[in-house]
């Protein structure tokens, strides 16, 4: 793993010309894995700002035009309940997506870990 995220220790190095190519290729995938886990994330929470953003401009956008246009006061509030109760059902449902998907993730990466545990204690036997 110390290979994948840094140089290693220092207490095994590469010797060999084939060693040291095979030390970089592993270096440069695990800056590919660390750099597709940052990128996932930050479109996740990029995600969330722009559901948000999107829910603020049709608010913005039906009161621009309710003014405008000189809509009545009843039908301004029914079509921005319309909005904020449609926004939070379609909202709600899709967190409740995000969180099945990450539980889901969780207990994979928890069952190689063990699996890897085990593996790594026979190992040693």
């Amino acid at each position: 793993m110390t290979s994948l995220t840094s140089v290693g220790f220092g207490n095994i190095s590469a010797n060999t010309k084939e060693e040291q190519i095979f030390c970089v290729f592993v270096l440069l995938f695990g800056a590919l894995v660390y750099a597709t886990i940052f990128g996932n994330i930050t479109t996740i929470i990029q995600q969330l700002h722009t559901d948000t953003n999107r829910y603020h401009d049709a608010i913005n956008s039906v009161s621009e035009f309710s003014r405008q246009f000189h809509v009545p006061q009843e039908l301004r509030d029914r079509i921005r309940d319309h909005i904020v109760s449609s926004w939070t059902i379609r909202y709600e449902k899709s967190n409740w997506n995000r969180r099945k998907y990450i539980s889901k993730i969780m207990e994979i990466i928890k069952i190689k870990h063990e699996k890897m545990k085990q593996k790594n204690n026979e190992m040693k036997k």
